[in-house]
C-alpha cells in the first residue's frame, strides 16, 4: 500500500507546485492553449475549480513551466500497483476511488484516462488506511 500512497502523495506534490507556479506566471490566454491545448476559457473554469484539472493537463503544464523531472510522472504506474494488492485490498481499492476491473484496465492502458476525483478518492483511503494500520 505504501507505493501507491507514496505515488499519489508525489502527483499531488507536483499538481499543487504547478497550480502555484500558474500563478505567479500569468500566462496570456494563448500562452496557456499552447502548453495545454485547451481554449483560454478552459484556464478561467480550472482556476475557479482547481478539481477540473485532469493529470494530463497538470503533467504539460509541469514540462511548460519548467517544474518537471525524471521522476514525476509515475502515474502510469498506479494502475499496475493496484493490480498487484491482494483481492481483499483490490476491492477495497475500488470502492475508495469508484473503480472497476475494467476501469482499471482502461486507466493501465491510457494513464491519461485517470479522473482527478479518483485520484483524490485514492489519496484519502490511503490515508486513512495509513492512520488505521498506524493505530
Amino acid at each position: 500500500m505504501e507505493p501507491i500512497s507514496q505515488l499519489l502523495d508525489s502527483y499531488f506534490n507536483l499538481r499543487r507546485a504547478v497550480l502555484r507556479s500558474l500563478d505567479y506566471e500569468h500566462l496570456s490566454k494563448s500562452e496557456f492553449s499552447q502548453l495545454t491545448g485547451l481554449e483560454g476559457n478552459a484556464k478561467y473554469r480550472r482556476q475557479t475549480n482547481p478539481a477540473l484539472w485532469k493529470p494530463v493537463e497538470i503533467y504539460q503544464l509541469a514540462i511548460g513551466l519548467g517544474l518537471r523531472d525524471t521522476t514525476s510522472n509515475q502515474l502510469p504506474k498506479l494502475a499496475q500497483l493496484i493490480d498487484h494488492l491482494s483481492v481483499q485490498e483490490k476491492k477495497a481499492v475500488y470502492k475508495a476511488g469508484s473503480l472497476t476491473a475494467e476501469k482499471l484496465m482502461v486507466r493501465d492502458q491510457n494513464w491519461t484516462t485517470w479522473l482527478p476525483g479518483e485520484l483524490e478518492k485514492l489519496q484519502v483511503w490511503c490515508f486513512k488506511a495509513s492512520i488505521d494500520y498506524k493505530g
